[in-house]
């Protein structure tokens, strides 16, 4: 989760509550302005918890700047270029780890209810 909202621009998580069924908290997305933050929880049970692949991936293209807010900013086949070249993984890794973390949806809550989602497309 940190690598997912991290690359999303999440400079900080403060944890609420964590169940077998869900995990909650506030991303802070400025450590200055306390305004610029969101709390979200993530509605997933932790046996569906995608793969360390995922959070690899997740992470790499966070270090590598490769998000314009929420949509991949090079190909399908670039990415698969620099990431398989520089972790020397499978095509069927990438392609697994790129499905899920185009799965993973997290919804923002404001004033307690869910009012949109944070998602990674191409």
């Amino acid at each position: 989760m940190v690598e997912f909202l991290g690359a999303l621009g999440a400079k900080n998580i403060e944890w609420k509550e964590s169940k077998d069924s869900f995990v909650s908290g506030i991303a802070n997305f400025s450590m200055n302005n306390s305004e610029d933050q969101q709390e979200f929880i993530w509605e997933i049970d932790e046996k569906d918890v995608p793969g360390e692949n995922v959070f690899n991936l997740a992470k790499f293209i966070k270090e590598r700047e490769l998000l314009s807010i929420d949509m991949i900013t090079i190909t399908r086949g670039e990415l698969y270029r620099i990431f398989t070249a520089e972790f020397g993984v499978t095509k069927e890794y990438f392609l697994e780890a790129l499905e899920s973390l185009e799965n993973i949806e997290v919804s923002m809550i404001d004033d307690g209810e869910k009012t949109d989602s944070f998602f990674i497309h191409e």
